[in-house]
């Protein structure tokens, strides 16, 4: 599986968080996401990965000032998926999990695993794909409320 990588930089001087993360295997997905990322000066840098074995990976290599603010994680990905992660996240050192939001921006969830995801203690809410400039703001807005 290929691994792919990519960083933008913006100013980091008005982007509201200082890395975003984004988990997901669709290589357009992400593109548009990090276009869209990258238009609304979201973050300073946006990492990307289409597994989860190489976003644990990158989380556990990176030093702690570098750590992504923000984690967009997809659901459905073959192999390993958004729920692999969470599963795995959960055994990272104390220093990842507590500085790393974890948003679900996922499009074919139904509404039991929506709520089996969100409930978990590290997941701060659920967005629906594709994402925009609305769903950054309620993002940044709302920290996007936890649901039951």
């Amino acid at each position: 599986m290929q691994t792919m990588v990519e960083q933008n930089k913006v100013n980091s001087a008005i982007a509201p968080y200082k890395a975003v993360l984004i988990i997901d295997d669709d290589d357009v997905d992400t593109f548009i996401n990090q276009k869209i990322l990258a238009n609304a000066n979201f973050s300073a840098n946006t990492y990307a990965k289409n597994s989860v074995t190489t976003a644990l990976s990158l989380l556990r290599s990176m030093p702690e000032a570098d750590l992504p603010d923000l984690i967009l994680l997809d659901i459905n990905m073959p192999i390993l998926n958004g729920f692999d992660f969470l599963n795995a996240f959960n055994t990272l050192h104390h220093t990842i999990t507590s500085r790393c939001r974890i948003v679900v921006l996922s499009s074919s969830m139904h509404d039991e695993e929506i709520r089996s995801i969100t409930s978990n203690k590290y997941v701060e809410g659920f967005v629906n794909k594709p994402l925009d400039l609305n769903k950054l703001q309620t993002i940044l807005d709302k920290n996007v409320e936890r649901t039951a």
